[in-house]
């Protein structure tokens, strides 16, 4: 593996490394801190979701009780004609009508029962379901035992929330006033401002109001994630409305955007005695079939985690990259440099003793070296050094290329190589001396290390061109020149 790719590799992985980290110390607590507060979230609104059914139970039956003991009922049902007495009875519900829509409080359903269930008038005019029975069983409970009712049921489509109560006359139930609301997606969606949660109500296999609402238009209540919602239910989801208890928070997609959910059954008020019969608590117990749902998006929760998430890993990406390209650009230069010395050694070391290192400001000082200790091995002047006097000793050392054992030298060659190296260095330094001396020419400042030097680093270099065994030299004096003749062993 090349050096360039070694720092890519460690470069990448003490990047990755570190991004790594930085996701795995801030980024996915957070990530885990934000899914924990969803489902808390789901868990707190469930609660107010019961809690909140249980008071409009509660407030709805005290008003049906309140309503039940007004003046106008009693004296309405003491008509001993039908006809006035129906026309006495939906005159006193048509005014209690108006005046509870003015409060804003106008109910989905107002009439009034005999003592046998049957319609003797309500809100619509006043032959409208005339003589018809209720088919909930809580209007004949509270005929029977005088207790204030509440119930959830269905009329029509609509999902009603309904509370009975009876009316007293000279110490006789002679009748009930049952007073219901619808429960609509406008109050799901207070609901929702409320708990922090999307809330949906459940009756009779379907949704029948939710807060989800279309994007932008946060009024119109958005049909396909209802669908979506309840195909969820019908797989399984709605089991706690049957089960009577409420559920685990489990995850559910709706349009492709995933929730944590919990569901569950309405809790309501079944049994509050009239103050005819004496007082009596707020009696509680599950409804089957009826129940609520609350979810909260995890994908909207989640959101900023996947934002950060992808901040830290773009933020690794350029800064590995950037990294990269600055090592890169650095070994560049450097490795480049070296590389330029490699190749000057290779020089050298084939033979080219006349090679000066190119001095490069990356290694300048290593360049500088270079050529000062190729200088003083080979005797010849070193960087900016000029020559004074009679330097030549450094600079007369001739070598033959293509000098070879011929029929004179065998002899020579095999006394050379025959002879110990230290006596051989000695005697090579006084032959020098004595004819540089013959020569006139100055010979202070050489000395047999100085010299033993020189000779041993040429000897390396002409052995490695020649691919010879040994080399020695034998001194060379021409016309008043003094060099090394090299010899060639092996």
């Amino acid at each position: 593996m090349s050096f360039k790719l070694k720092i890519s590799v460690v470069s990448f992985v003490l990047v990755a490394a570190l991004t790594g980290l930085v996701l795995l110390l801030a980024v996915e607590p957070f990530g885990a801190s934000a899914s924990q507060q969803v489902d808390d979230a789901v868990a707190r609104a469930s609660k107010l979701a019961q809690r909140s059914q249980r008071l409009h139970a509660y407030d709805l039956v005290a008003q049906a009780k309140r309503i039940a003991v007004r003046k106008e009922f009693a004296d309405a049902l003491r008509e001993t004609e039908t006809k006035m007495m129906r026309a006495a009875v939906f005159d006193s519900i048509n005014q209690l009508d108006k005046q509870l829509a003015q409060e804003g409080r106008k109910p989905g359903f107002l009439g009034v029962v005999d003592a046998q269930g049957a319609i003797i008038a309500r809100d619509l005019d006043p032959n409208a379901n005339y003589g018809e029975k209720l088919p909930y069983p809580q209007v004949m409970r509270t005929l029977k035992t005088g207790a204030a009712q509440s119930a959830v049921w269905m009329e029509g489509n609509r999902m009603m929330r309904a509370a009975m109560a009876p009316i007293h006359l000279d110490g006789a139930i002679k009748g009930a006033v049952i007073l219901a609301y619808q429960i609509t997606a406008a109050e799901a969606r207070q609901d929702y401002a409320q708990f922090g949660a999307h809330v949906a109500y459940f009756m009779e296999n379907s949704l029948r109001a939710s807060s989800l609402t279309v994007a932008g238009d946060p009024t119109a209540e958005d049909g396909q994630a209802v669908a979506a919602l309840n195909r969820a239910l019908a797989r399984g989801a709605a089991k706690p409305f049957t089960a009577a208890e409420v559920s685990k928070t489990t995850s559910v997609t709706i349009g492709g955007e995933t929730f944590r959910m919990v569901a569950g059954p309405l809790h309501a008020a079944v049994a509050v005695a009239s103050d005819a019969t004496g007082s009596g608590e707020l009696a509680l117990k599950p409804i089957k079939g009826v129940g609520f749902v609350v979810l909260a998006s995890s994908d909207a929760a989640l959101q900023p985690v996947r934002r950060a998430r992808m901040v830290v890993l773009g933020f690794g990406v350029l800064v590995f990259v950037v990294l990269l390209v600055g090592l890169w650009t650095v070994a560049r230069h450097f490795i480049g440099a070296e590389d330029h010395l490699e190749l000057g050694v290779n020089e050298v070391i084939n033979g080219n003793l006349d090679y000066t290192f190119e001095v490069l400001d990356e290694f300048e000082g290593l360049a500088n070296a270079l050529n000062v200790m190729l200088a003083r091995l080979l005797g010849r002047p070193e960087p900016g050094e000029e020559e004074e006097g009679d330097a030549s000793w450094r600079a007369d050392l001739v070598f033959v290329e293509d000098l070879g054992p011929g029929p004179e030298e065998a002899e020579l060659a095999r006394q050379l190589a025959a002879e110990p190296e230290e006596q051989y260095y000695a005697r090579l330094f006084q032959q020098y001396i004595e004819a540089r001396k013959q020569a006139n020419l100055p010979v202070d400042g050489i000395s047999l290390e100085s010299l033993t030097q020189k000779l041993k680093a040429n000897e390396a270099m002409l052995r490695a061109r020649h691919k010879c065994q040994m080399v020695r030299f034998v001194v060379n004096a021409v016309a008043g020149k003094v060099s090394f003749k090299p010899v060639r062993i092996g």
